[in-house]
């Protein structure tokens, strides 16, 4: 039998609220075969095994070079020196990024002659770095054996990726947002009957969903009935026919929930979408470079099949060669209904294949990450099915008649080189940056600033700032902390981290800012000093959440508050609260105060009695004098530049303690409803009440 998948939480927790248990444990029991081990191939490892599938596989057959440093940030020169292979140099810092993944290697080539039985063993195979009949050969071998198949390239200033998940692949939950819900002012009896939203609220929903309802009052019959919609307006929408006897006059209240359908999707095979592609637009502003590069794409597999090597650096020769292949191609019925193409997209990317745009292959690798989850899980929409971005614009105009600053110098720089020019690459060396946060986001980015050389020269610097430490759930998706580096600085650990990507980046500084100190030492003055003040603070905290807080409310807005137009305050969509009166007795309650009270301890490094005595902690809470809730009647003020109540501009804030004392008969705690001066009329403006507590 097999054992039941647990899910750390502490590590994944951001991700498991995203994804929910199901789709955690299809990924901890899914296997990954990953082939290319480039600037694009370790970014799509690095995301996989952050996220945490059960086994990645990373195959390539390629020696590190010096080529490679531009774009591969787990190799170092010592590989490249060592002439290691690709895979086996990577494995071991990709194995650092989670212990609950069990990273393989495999150094033998993929070609047209490979046995493809041993991909069997994987759930999705992710292949980059291969020509279109490679490619095309294990498509059709995984659509055979229902595996799901993802391919992906970055030539330059340009890249695409392919998905393809089957005739028939299911997505359980093609958003992965909540189900929406809207309040319904009423339904008519009518075929189709109309539902409108209460407060003339908008729904958000899209006709062909399928809602439920709950709490109608009246037509009680439509109560936990599924049905789909159709969209009337932003404001209603029609169901089902309700204009029979099967259903009663609507009265009042109800929720309309969405519901959750699964979704079948067809893909088809890379053979026939090479033909007539089914192309993802992302940016409508330049509608035919998607489909350009897809031709350009194909053209320069057919440029590689026929001459044994890429396009030369910026060589028009090769660009002509080029666009006389998608010619041909387009005369032999390719590209037919894909629109025009534009020549000068075949040009840059003959002028640029031989590098690799480092931002692309950063953006590229989330996305294809992000797509095989998707493949494993069945959460979320996939891609249907290519998908092709570009960074044309990084280049200089002015430039692109100055060839020799495209060519290659035999450093680490030359993929950049080749794709921005020698100009762009010293600006950036002595570019002077300055950025706020090394959380996710900053990690990436720093990265991507390192492996470009930014502030490797004079006058150029990074400097870093994040006031935040680092905690276990950050290391599921900030790549650059490890397990040893919990509870440091994150500006100073990053600092160092991408110093071990690129050692050439050593004008790095990192800052903590001023407000962090404030903050800590607020909390310094109010922390708990021991276990039992922990425990005090969570049965104040009880006190104040699920009684006053209610107490409070039905104070300000009694049951039997009645609005401008005489309807009821309390009802539907608002719900009257009733405070709980804490009871020693009660589980939960003792578990809510236990719980606050380990909190509070844990982040003030007190020691927790292990086990925890609940006798005790019963009888502490029994002994402890807690405040009601008291609310003085008729006492108004008004709060500006200093205290004013009663028109008396001299009566201070002691004055009203003064007068709380005076009048209350034991410890309390008050709400007041805080006023302020108005300046185009006598009158105060009410303002919502506000809670004080008093030490009487």
């Amino acid at each position: 039998m097999a054992t039941e998948v647990e899910i750390d939480d502490s590590l994944y927790s951001r991700q498991r609220y995203v994804l929910g248990d199901g789709a955690m444990k299809r990924m901890a029991k899914a296997s990954v075969l990953l082939y290319g081990m480039g600037g694009l191939g370790i970014e799509i490892g690095k995301n996989i095994v952050l996220a945490g599938v059960k086994c990645l596989t990373v195959q390539d057959p390629n020696i590190s070079t010096t080529l490679d440093l531009g774009t591969q940030f787990f190799l170092r020169p010592e590989d490249v020196q060592n002439k290691k292979n690709r895979a086996e140099a990577s494995v071991h810092r990709l194995r650092e990024l989670n212990p609950y993944v069990s990273i393989d290697t495999l150094t033998s080539a993929l070609n047209e002659s490979t046995d493809l039985q041993y991909l069997k063993q994987f759930q999705c195979v992710i292949l980059t770095e291969l020509p279109h009949s490679v490619q095309v050969n294990v498509n059709s071998f995984c659509r055979t054996n229902g595996i799901q198949f993802i391919s992906a390239d970055v030539y330059g200033l340009f890249c695409g990726a392919f998905c393809d998940f089957g005739d028939s692949f299911n997505v359980v939950d093609p958003t992965g947002e909540e189900p929406k819900e809207v309040f319904i002012a009423n339904i008519t009896k009518d075929n189709p009957g109309v539902v409108t939203c209460l407060d003339h609220r908008m729904h958000g929903f899209e006709t062909d969903d399928t809602v439920t309802f709950k709490e109608v009052s009246g037509m009680t019959e439509i109560n936990k009935v599924q049905c789909k919609i159709k969209v009337i307006s932003p404001y209603a929408f029609s169901i089902c026919d309700t204009s029979g006897s099967d259903f009663s006059p609507y009265i009042s209240g109800g929720i309309c929930t969405q519901v959750k359908v699964a979704k079948t999707l067809t893909f088809e095979n890379l053979q026939t979408q090479l033909i007539k592609p089914d192309i993802l637009v992302t940016d409508f502003s330049k509608m035919e470079v998607p489909i350009s590069i897809h031709a350009g794409f194909n053209a320069l597999y057919k440029f590689r099949e026929s001459h044994g090597r890429l396009p030369n650096v910026w060589c028009s020769e090769d660009a002509d060669k080029m666009l006389a292949l998608v010619t041909e191609m387009k005369g032999q019925g390719k590209f037919t209904d894909i629109g025009e193409i534009s020549d000068d997209v075949i040009r840059l990317l003959s002028y640029t294949c031989r590098g690799s745009f480092l931002p692309l292959c950063a953006a590229l690798g989330g996305i294809v990450a992000q797509e095989a989850l998707k493949a494993i899980t069945g959460k979320f929409t996939p891609l249907k099915q290519w998908l092709y971005l570009d960074a044309i614009e990084v280049i200089d105009k002015d430039d692109r008649e100055r060839l020799e600053l495209f060519q290659a110098k035999g450093d680490r720089y030359d993929q950049l080189r080749i794709c921005v020019g020698e100009h762009t690459v010293q600006k950036l060396h002595q570019l002077k940056l300055f950025m706020v946060g090394c959380g996710a986001i900053g990690c990436e980015m720093l990265k991507n600033y390192a492996m470009m050389g930014v502030a490797t020269q004079q006058p150029g610097k990074i400097t870093i700032t994040d006031n935040d430490l680092i905690e276990k759930s950050n290391l599921n998706r900030q790549f650059l902390f490890r397990p040893q580096h919990i509870r440091k600085p994150k500006s100073t650990t990053a600092a160092q981290a991408v110093q071990q990507i690129n050692a050439v980046l050593q004008r790095l500084s990192e800052s903590q800012p001023v407000e962090g100190a404030v903050q800590a030492s607020k909390l310094l003055v109010f922390r708990p000093k021991d276990w039992p003040s922990c425990v005090h603070i969570g049965r104040l905290k009880f006190e104040k959440y699920f009684n006053h807080k209610a107490k409070h409310l039905l104070h300000a807005f009694p049951l039997d508050t009645k609005i401008s137009d005489g309807s009821p305050f309390w009802q539907s969509p608002k719900r009257p609260p009733t405070p709980i009166q804490f009871d020693s007795s009660n589980p939960l309650h003792l578990q809510f105060v236990i719980a606050t009270a380990h909190l509070y301890a844990d982040n003030n490094k007190i020691s927790v009695p292990k086990p925890v005595d609940i006798q005790q902690i019963t009888k502490f809470i029994a002994d402890e004098k807690f405040p009601n809730f008291w609310s003085k009647e008729g006492l108004d003020f008004t709060i500006w530049d200093r205290w004013d109540i009663k028109g008396n501009p001299d009566f201070t804030l002691q004055n009203l303690l003064d007068k709380l004392k005076a009048e209350a008969q034991e410890e309390c705690v008050m709400d007041l409803v805080v006023s302020f001066p108005s300046f185009i009329s006598d009158e105060d403006i009410g303002g919502p009440p506000v809670r004080y507590f008093f030490g009487l």
